[in-house]
């Protein structure tokens, strides 16, 4: 959704006001100008913020079939502004986008949505992902072969393919740096390819060369199992920077723990609670600050967050955590080892 309602923003940044003659263009039927009016009214660019006339010009718009004014609206129908929600006619019109110009970013985009319909409360819908997909991957949108490659790695509306997912993975690989680092598991793991550690490597630096967050912080994790904690610090600190949540938790636990640094709980709460603020659905970080708050005394605030990450657990998450527990409880809180017995064991 973000992506979609900023488009048109991406395209227009020098757009500031709302002239005569732009609006003479739009009423003599320049649907472009209906679009860029539509966009500061929507964003309140050098006017007032007003939803009732961007919807109005975006409508006027696409009546003469202008896409970017097709997915504006549907972007407003999926949120509900100025509109009621309405899920099917934002699908409605996102398909009619694609109908007028076939362009492989908007059938990325009902992949996407098709593939995350759980934002809107519903079910994916695999099969339709898959196909829009598809359908971009044939005009070699790296994007959309990464996510196509991803459902046949996991068999999610196609039969599972690790070959196949291989393939789509080098080539969106070739200009996509999270399918960089996606071929790096591939070939860490050796699936639909012989495992490959030296090439795992390769993909991995290439991923993180390129500002693949998650490459740096799983290479940060290499690193900091091989006790080179110089070349981890230096690894998760640059996808902290850029708000990785993964590595914030790395940098929060290499303070929480004293590894490679000197042991400060302050410094690891303030990285766990960074993390947490910038993606709430991470239980495991929520478990760590509630570690922290116990090694320093507080257990209120150490049971608060015990009892937050409970709400939202997952039978894999919970899975995860018995297998850390047994694995590292020297380093676990008691209290911890109580509330993971008394709270998760009813799960």
């Amino acid at each position: 959704l973000i992506e979609m309602k900023n488009f048109t923003s991406r395209r227009h940044k020098g757009i500031n006001k709302v002239t005569d003659s732009k609006i003479r263009r739009a009423e003599k039927g320049d649907h472009g100008q209906m679009v860029v009016l539509g966009l500061m009214y929507y964003n309140g660019f050098g006017v007032k913020q007003d939803y009732k006339k961007a919807f109005e010009w975006w409508t006027r718009a696409a009546e003469l079939k202008n896409t970017n004014a097709y997915m504006n609206l549907a972007a407003m129908y999926f949120e509900g502004v100025y509109v009621s929600k309405d899920v099917q006619k934002g699908l409605e019109l996102c398909l009619k986008a694609e109908e007028e110009t076939h362009y492989f970013g908007w059938q990325h985009m009902l992949g996407n949505l098709y593939l995350y319909m759980e934002i809107f409360g519903l079910d994916p819908d695999y099969k339709k992902a898959a196909y829009w997909y598809g359908k971009a991957a044939e005009q070699n949108f790296s994007s959309s072969q990464n996510q196509l490659a991803y459902l046949y790695l996991n068999g999610l509306g196609v039969e599972r393919d690790y070959k196949k997912a291989f393939d789509l993975c080098m080539k969106a690989a070739q200009e996509d740096p999270t399918a960089m680092n996606n071929l790096a598991n591939m070939y860490l793991n050796g699936l639909g390819v012989p495992k490959d550690e030296k090439k795992a490597l390769e993909w991995r630096l290439k991923a993180a060369e390129n500002g693949n967050l998650e490459a740096m912080n799983d290479l940060g994790i290499m690193y900091l199992n091989e006790k080179n904690y110089e070349k981890a610090l230096e690894y998760f600190t640059e996808a902290a920077e850029e708000d990785s949540t993964s590595a914030l938790n790395s940098l929060g636990v290499m303070y929480l723990r004293g590894e490679g640094v000197e042991k400060d709980y302050k410094k690891a709460e303030e990285y766990f609670i960074k993390a947490v603020k910038l993606d709430d659905s991470r239980n495991l970080i929520k478990i760590n600050l509630g570690c922290t708050y116990e090694l320093q005394g507080n257990m209120q605030k150490a049971h608060e967050w015990y009892n937050i990450a409970a709400q939202k657990i997952t039978s894999e998450e919970i899975n995860n955590f018995r297998r850390l527990v047994s694995e590292g409880n020297k380093r676990s809180p008691k209290s911890f080892l109580k509330y993971f017995d008394e709270i998760f064991s009813k799960k």
